[in-house]
């Protein structure tokens, strides 16, 4: 009787550690090649930055299958509350860049009043809020944006699980907020020119802290929307004014209650031989000054192709023109028409 016992429970040990082991080891590398092989780097209205190719990319069957994964991944209270602080950095980083992609690439552009289709932002889609609108699938739940970024970031989450009014039901156990790392707002990327740069890979949990640091100076390196020093005036992103709170609560940091947390940040993550880093230490008490946000978007010129429409990865096209042209079309008892995206 006690061996019967005893083999039942090493199995069922046995299948919990196969299945938790294999689902947290996603293949990020899909997403890895996919980002390799259409990410370039460019000026748009005179700010360097990596640039995506999102017409190339619509046509690439590792990126659908990297959003297959995170689609069938299942529930995640169960499959990533044993996960480390650095798979579920990689995990959820990976998955808002991806998702924040695959809104530019799925939806239908919008139109002017001669009906012209152009996506200028990624703020012009969406119903109300594209930030806010569950439309990508976690976990069996509805995510939005600003869910992964808020969860990411702690907001209205505490030791013991998040606010269910806040976000999908079954959330995986919050990051305790004392080991959260805001180097997070460097590589999560909102399809705009004044977001941080585009990784041209992957995270990864093995190499997590090298790659945020990475992406942290590498924000910090460009003059044009990170950080600026120029007759003794300091100039940052606005992420550093809009998410203020983040830096002034991080445990990762030591704080002087009279600097300035945005800018002890910047200081204690900035690279050694960076040129603004000494100036950074004897003025961490100033008000800095804040960049203009470009949000256009961090595409590649010049193309111009059909809108797909939603589902991403087909050949279907969609409608995608002006009240007075469709009047027409009605007029003239024609059909739909196929209209263009131009980047």
């Amino acid at each position: 009787r006690i061996l019967p016992s005893f083999l039942v429970l090493l199995l069922l040990t046995f299948h919990q550690h196969f299945n938790t082991a294999s689902l947290l080891n996603i293949n990020h590398t899909l997403l890895s090649s996919s980002l390799q092989s259409h990410i370039s780097h460019s000026q748009i209205e005179s700010v360097p930055l990596n640039v995506l190719d999102y017409i190339s990319l619509r046509n690439s069957s590792t990126f659908f299958e990297y959003i297959h994964q995170l689609e069938s991944f299942p529930e995640l209270n169960h499959t990533l509350s044993t996960a480390s602080r650095q798979e579920y950095y990689a995990f959820f980083i990976n998955a808002y860049n991806t998702f924040a992609i695959r809104t530019v690439m799925e939806n239908p552009c919008s139109t002017d009043f001669f009906g012209k289709c152009q996506i200028a932002s990624i703020r012009d889609l969406g119903v109300l809020s594209v930030w806010k609108e569950r439309n990508f699938l976690l976990g069996g739940e509805k995510w939005s944006l600003d869910d992964i970024e808020g969860l990411l970031r702690g907001v209205e989450c505490e030791d013991d699980g998040c606010d269910p009014k806040k976000y999908p039901a079954n959330v995986p156990m919050p990051i305790p907020s004392k080991e959260i790392d805001y180097r997070l707002h460097s590589a999560i990327v909102c399809a705009s020119i004044s977001c941080p740069d585009l990784a041209r890979t992957a995270y990864f949990s093995e190499t997590l802290d090298e790659q945020l640091d990475e992406a942290f100076n590498s924000f910090m390196d460009n003059p044009k929307k990170g950080l600026r020093v120029h007759d003794g005036t300091i100039t940052v992103s606005p992420i550093f004014n809009w998410f203020y709170s983040d830096f002034e609560k991080s445990a990762l940091v030591p704080h002087d209650k009279d600097n300035n947390a945005a800018l002890e940040y910047i200081y204690h993550n900035l690279r050694d031989d960076h040129p603004a880093k000494d100036h950074l230490k004897n003025n961490l008490q100033e008000m800095p000054l804040f960049f203009m946000y470009n949000w256009n978007m961090n595409a590649k010129r010049g193309h111009q192709v059909p809108c797909l429409a939603a589902g991403g990865g087909d050949n279907h096209t969609h409608t995608c023109l002006s009240w007075i042209m469709q009047l027409q079309l009605l007029v003239a008892g024609g059909g739909g028409g196929v209209s263009f995206c131009v980047f």
